[in-house]
C-alpha cells in the first residue's frame, strides 16, 4: 500500500446509491469530491438490493438467470 495525500473538498467512503448520490450533489455544486469504495466494485448495498430482492423480474427473466426466493435469502445470508 503507498500513502499518498489528496487534495479534495469532500470524501465520500461507498459507492452505493447514497454514496453516489452525494458525490453528484457534491459536485454540482463546484465541490471537488474523491470516493473510495473498499469492494472490487462499485455499488455497495445497493448492488444486491434490487438485484436480489427482485425475484423473477423481467431483467434477470432476459439475462437468463432463474432465482427462486430461498435461493435468494440464501445468497444474502452468504454475503
Amino acid at each position: 500500500m503507498t500513502n499518498r495525500t489528496i487534495d479534495t473538498d469532500v470524501l465520500i467512503a461507498g459507492t452505493g446509491g447514497t454514496g453516489l448520490a452525494a458525490a453528484y450533489a457534491a459536485v454540482t455544486h463546484g465541490l471537488k469530491v474523491t470516493v473510495i469504495e473498499k469492494q472490487s466494485q462499485i455499488g455497495g448495498n445497493t448492488k444486491i438490493s434490487s438485484g436480489f430482492f427482485a425475484i423473477n423480474s423481467r431483467e434477470q427473466r432476459e439475462a437468463g438467470m432463474h432465482l427462486t426466493t430461498q435461493e435468494a435469502i440464501t445468497q444474502l445470508a452468504d454475503y
